[in-house]
């Protein structure tokens, strides 16, 4: 009897075809890092930190597919419970809260805990009820 192969494996096999197989996914992925690594010293001399993000870092490489950037200031310090705020220096650096709960799967709340004296983070900021 010919062997039908299930729907998941001819996907799987298609999705190779088209975005290659995941040793090379891999290989694109490391290779990412590595330009990271080495290009961060030019970025932090520049005054930012940057990183890709989205399916290009992912190592998929779609005909339709952008590249997706994150620049952040290295003074400027992301946490996730009030309580890490003791674990930075102020005023050197500006400390921002991420919140997530009652929000959308993928999306937070960035609330501003400590000033910043960067022009263009104090005019993305607004009022609200919470803070900044």
């Amino acid at each position: 009897m010919h062997h039908i192969p299930r729907l998941s494996e001819a996907v799987y096999v298609g999705m190779c075809r088209y975005v290659g197989s995941p040793t090379e996914v891999r290989i694109r992925r490391e290779v990412t890092d590595t330009e990271e690594v080495m290009n961060r010293p030019v970025w932090i001399t520049r005054g930012l930190d940057r990183m890709k993000s989205g399916s290009h870092r992912e190592g998929l490489r779609l005909p339709t597919s952008d590249r997706d950037f994150m620049f952040w200031l290295p003074d400027h310090k992301v946490i996730c419970d009030v309580s890490q705020i003791s674990l930075y220096l102020i005023p050197q650096h500006t400390v921002i809260l991420m919140e997530c709960e009652d929000l959308t799967p993928g999306f937070a709340r960035l609330k501003i805990m400590t000033p910043s004296e960067d022009q263009k983070v104090k005019s993305s900021c607004v009022p609200t009820d919470g803070g900044i």
